[in-house]
């Protein structure tokens, strides 16, 4: 029942966002107005998952709800204390203002994580932003520790909540108005300052054969090497907030969020296109061996 349901809301959404996107693309409007069809795409996702909960555990306060089962309560407690502290500390970075608690779920097996979102066996995200929930692998499955003090600590130094929060205020807040690459780059520069954490892998190094521009705009998502792709997302953004400064970030994300295009919004804040900051990053990265 519930997949039929979210089958009926993108039947209605798909013809929206395409007569959204041809009004648009008719009067060369530099708004982006697909974006106001977001929350039906949001919530045809949300709603098929709805009912596959409503037996679950719940333990919340006024700013996180979690659902889960056969999970220790000890690890359930930790993580909606994490999670509540990083909602604060985002949303006063962001301005962010939601009026209700964000929904956490938490998969108690890699199975059922892989079988919930229809991974392959080779597939290890530890978590998800995915329709209006972020989904979690229990800690203790991935992280080495011996007590909850310890699983505590290293959750949160290594915990994917302060990245995935960063996605429901991209969602929420800027209507998803960027491109995934630059997403990605968001959220990662968040839980870089929230919590020192970098992802590189040795094969994700930026001492190689860099994606250009373009390739990271059309092709995210499928880019053979998905380390080296978000890698770069990451140190392009740190590279513009460095070079330019944070007001001029917040500026450009004032733009985002008043459905600006993203490209002609970058242009507008910085005076110069995006690919042309793309190609001064690059020269960054070679002059300063940087990886």
């Amino acid at each position: 029942m519930a997949m039929r349901i979210m089958k009926v809301i993108l039947v209605v959404a798909t013809p929206l966002l395409l007569f959204i996107s041809l009004i648009a693309l008719y009067f060369n409007n530099q708004v982006n107005l697909t974006t106001y069809a977001q929350p039906v795409i949001r919530s045809a996702i949300d709603v098929a998952n709805m009912n596959s909960l409503s037996d679950w555990s719940v333990i919340e306060n006024e700013l996180v709800v979690i659902r889960y089962h056969s999970v220790d309560e000890e690890e359930i407690e930790m993580v909606l204390e994490i999670a509540t502290d990083i909602r604060k500390s985002l949303d006063d970075r962001y301005q962010f203002h939601y009026n209700k608690p964000v929904n956490i779920v938490i998969k108690p097996t890699r199975e059922e994580m892989r079988e919930f979102f229809g991974w392959g066996e080779s597939a290890s995200a530890v978590g998800v932003y995915y329709g209006k929930r972020i989904y979690l692998l229990a800690p203790s499955l991935w992280v080495d520790a011996d007590s909850i003090e310890q699983l505590t600590d290293k959750y949160l130094k290594i915990g994917p909540i302060a990245h995935e929060y960063t996605h429901f205020i991209i969602d929420h807040k800027y209507h998803n108005n960027v491109p995934r690459w630059y997403n990605e780059a968001v959220a990662q520069y968040e839980e870089y300052l929230y919590q020192g954490f970098e992802w590189i892998e040795p094969y994700g190094r930026l001492n190689q054969q860099l994606y250009s521009y373009q390739e990271m705009q059309r092709d995210f998502d499928n880019l053979p090497n998905q380390a080296l792709s978000y890698r770069q997302g990451f140190m392009f953004l740190k590279y513009q907030i460095d070079k330019y400064g944070e007001e001029k970030y917040w500026d450009f994300m004032g733009k985002i969020e008043n459905r600006f295009l993203f490209e002609q919004a970058f242009a507008q804040v910085y005076g110069i296109d995006i690919s042309d900051v793309w190609q001064e990053w690059e020269q960054h990265v070679v002059a300063n061996k940087l990886r």
